[in-house]
């Protein structure tokens, strides 16, 4: 190094000028200076938006902030210290003549303890608080900087601050920052753009907006990654098919490729240039297949060394074993691969998959395989997993495996379509599933080869998948008969006779056989344990959980889907098919208890996988649950797509049952948005009559149908012809021991009474459901049939002839019912008033305003918005809008001003 002191190099001492497309970012905006902590890391690989924050802070502190970007020649702690004065100096002299002469005189053995004293000595005299910001730390990280930055920090007074922006996590001591309470760390999933965020960021330049699925795909391509969005909206402004383009997003994509060609892999040694392509090939990995992968003894250093330098590398758990590269990354890394090392695919792809069959990782054994064209190897490894995958209830990998064969492998593998069927078969594709059964027992001697006892168990396999795809086309009687077959008490025969058990279970359970229906899936789930068949005990489980929810005995429901839950995740994982079934199940018990959040969180991740695979009365349960929750949140519009989603899913397995189940749903939410007429339509184009149709014994689709009659009728003002009805349904569902469904009905007879004014026997009604439902708390039931049905049981409540002889379990389940509506008992509401109608005349024609209407009018006069109307009423902000129209309609009138007027005028004011 030369004697003399280089040039200070000004342009380091500013931060960059900040990016046009950058965006605020609310909750990553700059603390108040006196909260922020002694130190601030904010870490993260290229891209992430580090610098782009760091500045937008700089420029909100003003002449307090201190900026210094970092370059390797700063590798010398000289030439840091001189560019570190001039930045505390650069607005006002902050750091004496002194000091900065002690370091200009040491240009070739600067003395870092020295040096450090004399700054913070400097520093003790601020009057405000200064932040220091170090940007690309990395850079000229060594243990050099390191220790005169930590002497910086340690030695400093409270009014220091240090803020670092680095692509790798510093070598300092955090340990002992953290353990003060004196360090902010900022790392991916902070910088990481969530939705808002990055439609915000989108639209900030040239006004690229893009619809919602199209928004969450590219989340999902990007992972919220700044500079692959940056690129995307590049790409995307030239062309015009936002969603196509996005599907063939990838790290390939050539301004993304060069992106990190340029900034990340070519600044690496060749030895992790290597490991990066080479481990490219796994969507998870860890240190020993990447030992076998590459003939490494310790590519746990390797893998360390690459997660510290900050090359996309996440770890997917706290003992940080497993890892996986950012999506675009890995993209970009498997496209260099193939261009730049053809010959070594099949070799990785061989070594990978051999690794992952010895570890037990079926999935991604057979993945690998596949993945390399290499089928042969594939087949093999499909019909050594497939029975143990489906066992474990991973039946749709198992389809996703077998579509990926060529029909010429399948020929020669006649096993593979067996698997397929029971894959096909679960999954309610019964067409396809009959063709493969004919097309195996056109195999049989093939299969079997020779061996009697071999074909009679094959033979049982059949004709077990022959009773499944009868149950996936609700042939109920066929099904009964074809499950009502025995097997050898054998192990060879425990994992049949475990199936046939849980399909006799499902049929007991649609008959409304419940005792028989227990006793089966006791049976099976024997018979699975035997066989060591988790898939199949959760669904014993699940279906004794639908019998006790079919009787009314939730708590009992609850604990049968948690056991099967406990088994699932214990078996194939918190994230698997086999979990996701029981959850969705205990969704609709947290709906049914007006858990209104609870439910939401659990069908919005789970419905997707159990739409997939589940059996049908199960998926339909989570739309009719979801569309239910909707529909109370005043979604009505959503709530039907779900609804929507159901019938198509039903039309295609014509299950009568659960059509019919969907169909009353539908027709509730439409009367619940107040379209009597479209409810109406609705319910012919389903073939329900306009006449009441009561069935001699329960049976659901009769039974819902009659349901729905009643609703329409009493939703057209003809609640008198629908009591004496409702009155035999409630019969009807008592004999079938249907205590849910009674509790409905029962409800639903409250509403037509109170619009009949006959108030004594809606209070009579609703002392009968506080009797039935207290055991277990039913609150949708109840509420879901309409307001009329809520404000009966809070005017019940304040009536004290009858509520003081409840029971304290039932007081206590009244208390619940007024809370769930949303009115103490005490509020000084009229009972009953949403159903009254006040006749009213206007320009000489009769009209009626309901008692809900009137209300809506008169806080409308009072100038109230739809929402404080919305909240005054407990009732959704799409309701009042609704009502708000039928007002203006009836008054004659075309807006808000006119209508108060109208009502003034009219005397509906007070």
């Amino acid at each position: 190094m030369s004697s003399a002191a280089p040039h200070i190099l000004s342009t380091k001492l500013r931060p960059p000028s900040r990016p046009a497309d950058a965006i605020e970012r609310p909750r990553l905006a700059m603390p108040q200076v006196d909260t922020l902590p002694k130190v601030v890391l904010v870490v993260a690989a290229a891209g992430f938006g580090k610098t782009t924050l760091i500045t937008q802070w700089h420029q909100h502190l003003g002449v307090r902030a201190v900026w210094l970007s970092l370059d390797r020649n700063d590798q010398d702690p000289f030439i840091f210290v001189r560019h570190l004065i001039a930045g505390f100096n650069r607005t006002q002299a902050v750091i004496s003549a002194a000091t900065t002469s002690f370091v200009e005189g040491r240009v070739s053995a600067l003395d870092s303890d020295e040096t450090t004293i004399r700054i913070v000595n400097d520093l003790d005299g601020l009057d405000e608080d200064r932040v220091l910001f170090l940007d690309d730390y990395h850079v000229a990280e060594n243990p050099a900087l390191n220790d005169l930055v930590h002497q910086l920090i340690e030695r400093s007074s409270p009014r220091l601050h240090v803020v670092i922006a680095s692509r790798v996590a510093p070598a300092l001591p955090v340990a002992r920052y953290r353990g003060r309470n004196a360090l902010r760390e900022l790392g991916v999933r902070d910088l990481t753009f969530n939705r808002s965020e990055a439609d915000a960021f989108l639209a900030q330049a040239r006004g690229l907006q893009l619809a919602p699925r199209e928004l969450d795909l590219l989340l999902r391509h990007t992972e919220g990654w700044g500079v692959g969005l940056h690129l995307t909206r590049l790409f995307l402004q030239h062309s015009h098919d936002a969603r196509s383009a996005i599907h063939g997003l990838s790290g390939d994509t050539r301004d993304i490729a060069d992106y990190l060609t340029t900034e990340v892999v070519r600044r690496q040694s060749p030895e992790i240039q290597q490991f990066l392509l080479y481990s490219s090939i796994l969507d998870r990995l860890n240190a020993e297949v990447c030992n076998a992968l590459l003939g490494f003894d310790d590519a746990q250093a390797m893998i360390e060394q690459v997660e510290t330098l900050g090359l996309f590398l996440f770890p997917l758990d706290a003992r940080r074993r497993w890892y996986r590269y950012h999506h675009l990354f890995r993209d970009f890394l498997r496209a260099q691969l193939r261009r730049r090392h053809p010959e070594s695919l099949a070799t990785l792809y061989r070594n990978a998959s051999i690794w992952f069959a010895d570890a037990g990782l079926h999935e991604e054994a057979v993945n690998m395989a596949l993945d390399a064209d290499d089928f042969d190897h594939a087949a093999m490894l499909v019909e050594r997993f497939a029975v143990d995958m489906i066992k474990q209830g991973h039946i749709p990998q198992v389809a996703r495996w077998i579509q990926r064969f060529p029909p010429q492998v399948l020929e020669q593998n006649p096993r593979l379509p067996l698997y397929q069927c029971w894959a096909v078969a679960h999954m309610a594709q019964v067409h396809l599933a009959e063709a493969l059964l004919q097309r195996v027992e056109a195999a049989i001697d093939t299969l079997c080869h020779g061996v009697d006892e071999a074909r009679r168990v094959l033979e049982g396999e059949i004709h077990t998948l022959r009773t499944i795809v009868a149950l996936m086309t609700d042939d109920i009687d066929r099904t009964r008969a074809l499950s009502a077959v025995r097997f050898p008490d054998a192990p060879d025969y425990h994992f049949l006779s475990g199936c046939l058990n849980n399909v006799a279970g499902l049929v007991a359970l649609a008959r409304g056989e419940y005792a028989h229906a227990l006793e089966s899936t006791a049976r099976s789930a024997r018979f699975h344990a035997d066989s060591g068949c988790s898939y199949g005990i959760c669904y014993s489980h699940c279906i004794t959980g639908l019998t006790y929810q079919a009787q009314g005995r939730l708590s009992d429901a609850r604990v049968q889907f948690l056991r099967a839950l406990d088994v699932a995740v214990r078996a194939s994982g918190e994230h698997s098919f086999n979990a996701a079934m029981p959850r969705v199940l205990l969704a609709a018990l947290h709906y049914e208890a007006n858990e209104l959040d609870d439910a939401y969180a659990i069908l919005e991740n789970d419905l997707p996988l159990v739409d997939e695979c589940a059996y049908v009365d199960i998926r339909t349960g989570g739309f009719v649950a979801m569309a239910g929750l909707l529909g109370a949140r005043g979604q009505i519009h959503a709530a039907l797509a779900h609804l929507d989603q159901a019938v198509t899913i039903n039309v295609e397995a014509a299950f009568e049952r659960t059509c019919a189940l969907a169909n009353s749903e539908s027709i509730r939410l439409r009367l619940l948005a107040g379209d009597v007429a479209g409810a109406r339509r609705f319910a012919r184009h389903s073939g329900i009559a306009d006449g009441i149709a009561l069935p001699t014994v329960w049976s659901r689709p009769a039974g819902l149908q009659a349901i729905s009659q009643c609703r329409l009728l009493i939703a057209e003002g003809h609640a008198e012809a629908t009591i004496a009805p409702l009155q035999s349904l409630a019969l009807l569902a008592k004999a079938a021991e249907r205590r849910a469904r009674k509790i409905q009905i029962l409800s639903l007879l409250i509403v037509a009474l109170v619009q009949t004014h006959r108030h004594d026997a809606a209070f009579t009604v609703a002392r009968r459901i506080l009797a039935l439902g207290a055991e277990e708390g039913f609150l949708r039931s109840i509420l879901d049939q309409g307001q009329a049905a809520g404000d009966t049981f809070v005017a019940f409540a304040r009536d004290r002839a009858g509520s003081s002889v409840l029971s304290p379990i039932e007081a206590d389940y009244l208390a619940r019912i007024c809370a769930a509506v949303g009115r103490h008992p005490t509020d000084a509401t009229t009972p009953f008033s949403a159903s009254v109608r006040v006749p009213v005349l206007v320009n000489g024609v009769a009209e009626t305003l309901t008692g809900r209407e009137l209300r809506v009018l008169r806080l409308l006069a009072d100038g109230a918005t739809n929402t404080h109307i919305g909240t005054t009423l407990f009732i959704s902000v799409n309701t009042v809008r609704w009502h708000v129209a039928n007002i203006l309609s009836k008054l004659q009138v075309e807006n808000r001003t006119q209508a108060a007027a109208a009502a003034r005028e009219l005397g509906l004011t007070t």
